[in-house]
């Protein structure tokens, strides 16, 4: 099972996940930026990546003018910069405090809890203070 998860780009959403029971593809990553980047084409979105090597596919590349052309820009962070990136934190969050059973029988329930554990950690967060808890 794999996760890709970003900060929330809609009112009300902190943070914006997707769940597969497959390893993550740089096809899947690029249906993803195509079409389910919500907002108007109009307003540019930057996607800021790591380097995770789905994100610095070759066939992700090759869509970066495609995506460019759709209001959609890619902004790689820095090699082994983990402090910069802000979903590293909601990972370690949702890994070790909201998941605190590691073991699961089926692909299923590690769907459902990983579900859950974003949700959780979702659940005490806000836009634009993603990484703080609401006072």
């Amino acid at each position: 099972m794999a996760v890709l998860a970003a900060p929330g780009t809609q009112v009300g959403t902190a943070l914006t996940w997707w769940t597969a029971p497959f390893t993550w593809r740089a096809e899947h990553f690029i249906d993803i930026l195509r079409h389910a980047l919500p907002g108007p084409r109009e307003r540019p979105r930057v996607v800021v990546l790591d380097n995770a090597s789905i994100h610095r596919s070759r066939k992700v590349k090759a869509a970066a003018p495609e995506l460019v052309q759709q209001n959609i820009h890619l902004y790689y962070l820095p090699a082994y910069s983990p402090e910069l990136n802000d979903i590293e934190r909601v990972f370690r969050r949702v890994k070790h405090q909201a998941t605190p059973r590691r073991a699961f029988c089926t692909i299923r329930e590690m769907r459902v809890a990983a579900d859950a554990a974003f949700r959780q950690v979702n659940a005490h967060f806000t836009p634009p203070n993603l990484l703080r808890p609401d006072a």
